[in-house]
């Protein structure tokens, strides 16, 4: 049960003017700016090899300093492969490996952080049994 000094204090808060004030009617507007301006949409696209695939997803920096990828899968296989995430600069000569994940029924998410993500960069999707990329897509520069 509260003390006498307790609600006291609680009172003195309730009757406070600041807590009562209205909040400027753009705030939400000012949260979601600042959310979106921390965020690069990214998109990827399927390859002959796998023409109907897509991924849609964001680029950000996340609050210890690192890169954050987040995409959107669609329109891949059903089966339960292990998909292998690559980031590339420039003729291919620099490419690594930025994580594996696996997907449920063609569909879902992977959360992908790379050491290092240059403007430009390109971004592919390799599976087993394929010789080659099912989806590639670039980083803004």
């Amino acid at each position: 049960m509260a003390r006498d000094d307790e609600l006291d204090e609680i009172g003195d808060i309730l009757r406070s003017e600041a807590v009562w004030a209205l909040l400027p009617g753009d705030l939400e507007q000012r949260i979601l700016g600042e959310i979106r301006a921390d965020r690069v949409a990214i998109g990827l696209t399927g390859t002959a090899l796998m023409p109907t695939a897509r991924a849609k997803g964001t680029l950000r920096q996340v609050p210890d300093g690192s890169l954050e990828i987040t995409l959107y899968f669609t329109g891949l296989p059903s089966a339960k492969a292990v998909y292998r995430a690559w980031l590339g600069e420039g003729d291919g000569a620099d490419v690594r490996a930025i994580g594996e994940f696996r997907l449920s029924g063609g569909k879902g998410q992977a959360v992908l952080r790379p050491a290092a993500a240059p403007p430009g960069a390109t971004i592919t999707v390799t599976m087993p049994g394929e010789d080659g990329p099912i989806l590639v897509g670039e980083l803004p520069r």
